[in-house]
């Protein structure tokens, strides 16, 4: 008769817990709707993403989470509102450009979901830049008594004549070459020296697009002299 009522107690104990589960995976399901993303560009190379939940209520407030999917890094975690047009809005500087994933989150829990992950490529900024006219055209070339050689064809470009480092200001330098596509990038304080390498790139014509980014978020094209 005890290994009976055990046995019966146990059976209970497990179909409360297995009840608990499924009512919690089926409350977290239930939370996620679709989510859309339009990115456009903002001030200098700045993004500017508008997000819209589809299938759910769109709460007042959530947490808006960015991860760059060549590593996995969140690279921002911010609070959003939303505005009266049922968006969440977010602006600033999402760099290196390329491909990034958004999703919003319950603004108290962070492990609450409210929609699915959206990717998208903020690599269209560079667009705006050229049709802008932004920046300068550097020439790479190979030395003068340098033979032809795999590695000749091959160089460095350095950039120099770059604003000073105040511990506050941060760089963003863009290098695209002759087909408008980025060649290499570079987001952070100020190199020492005032002097940035790029990584080894072929030979021709680099557009190289130099912005200041300062404490209180305002923007600059920069101008080597």
């Amino acid at each position: 008769m005890d290994s009976r009522r055990h046995l019966n107690i146990g059976f209970l104990v497990a179909v409360a817990i297995a009840s608990v589960l499924w009512s919690g995976t089926l409350s977290a399901n239930a939370q996620k709707g679709a989510t859309y993303v339009q990115m456009a560009a903002d001030s200098c190379s700045g993004t500017k993403l508008s997000l819209e939940l589809d299938g759910i209520t769109p709460p007042p407030q959530a947490r808006l989470i960015v991860t760059r999917r060549t590593d996995e890094q969140v690279v921002i975690d911010e609070p959003v509102s939303l505005g009266s047009d049922s968006r969440y809005y977010w602006s600033g500087v999402l760099a290196p450009l390329g491909k990034y994933r958004a999703q919003l989150f319950d603004a108290n829990q962070k492990s609450v979901a409210l929609g699915l992950p959206y990717a998208f490529n903020n690599d269209d900024i560079l667009k705006e830049l050229i049709k802008g006219e932004r920046g300068e055209i550097v020439h790479l070339t190979r030395g003068g008594n340098e033979p032809v050689t795999q590695q000749t064809e091959l160089k460095k470009l350095t950039v120099g004549n770059l604003p000073r480092s105040n511990g506050k200001n941060k760089l963003h330098i863009i290098l695209m070459n002759q087909l408008n596509n980025k060649a290499d990038e570079y987001f952070g304080s100020p190199p020492p020296g005032q002097l940035w390498e790029s990584r080894l790139l072929p030979l021709g014509d680099y557009r190289v697009i130099i912005i200041e980014y300062n404490e209180n978020e305002t923007c600059t094209f920069v101008r080597r002299r």
